[in-house]
């Protein structure tokens, strides 16, 4: 095989899907961007059908795509939004009811409110998250096979928060993920687009 051909085979294999959000999902106070990489708090009821895939009680949105193997990773920009939440839910996370966004409803996430980061890693156990500046950017990594979901700041590389399976307050990934976010805010939430960086040696 000429390195043409090696390199072409290799670029076949490279699959780069962004994560786009899914507006069958987006609470009716939620507002998208036409690209669906942007999400805010309209502070206003739309009329939306109460479908089964729509959040109803709380201002939350999917990701397009739900994830059952592999590792992913995408960044969102949070910049001056106040309040949020980031991370992955499972595809049979309570979406009509309240509930908790922990481990064990199925929600491995960080949240930030009033100045503070945090994780719940069960009803009762809110773990602090230590950084010294106001967090422009999140990272998600989700690692499915492992059970982990690694949160860090990618302007940095400062590691923030690791859920994995090897904790008594979660386990082995069962079923789909989902790309999930949160906000109370009119500032809105992005999601940065992929950058691949392509390097061929001759």
């Amino acid at each position: 095989m000429d390195g043409l051909a090696e390199f072409t085979l290799w670029l076949s294999c490279l699959a780069v899907v962004p994560v786009v959000l899914d507006p069958n999902t987006a609470h009716r106070f939620l507002h998208l961007s036409e690209d669906l990489s942007r999400v805010w708090d309209s502070g206003t009821s739309t009329d939306l059908p109460d479908t089964p895939e729509r959040f109803w009680e709380y201002e939350e949105v999917l990701g397009s795509e739900g994830f059952c193997s592999g590792r992913r990773r995408w960044d969102v920009e949070v910049g001056g939004a106040e309040i949020w939440i980031v991370g992955v839910a499972k595809e049979s996370c309570e979406r009509k009811g309240k509930c908790k966004t922990v481990p064990e409803e199925g929600f491995w996430v960080i949240h930030h409110r009033e100045g503070r980061y945090s994780a719940l890693t069960s009803t009762d156990v809110n773990i602090p998250l230590q950084t010294d500046q106001k967090l422009q950017r999140i990272r998600v990594e989700l690692d499915w096979e492992r059970g982990q979901v690694t949160f860090s700041n990618p302007d940095d590389g400062t590691h923030l928060h690791t859920y994995t399976h090897l904790h008594t307050y979660t386990h082995t990934f069962t079923e789909r993920l989902y790309p999930y976010f949160y906000t109370q805010c009119k500032q809105p939430l992005k999601i940065l687009p992929v950058q691949v960086s392509v390097c061929v040696s001759v």
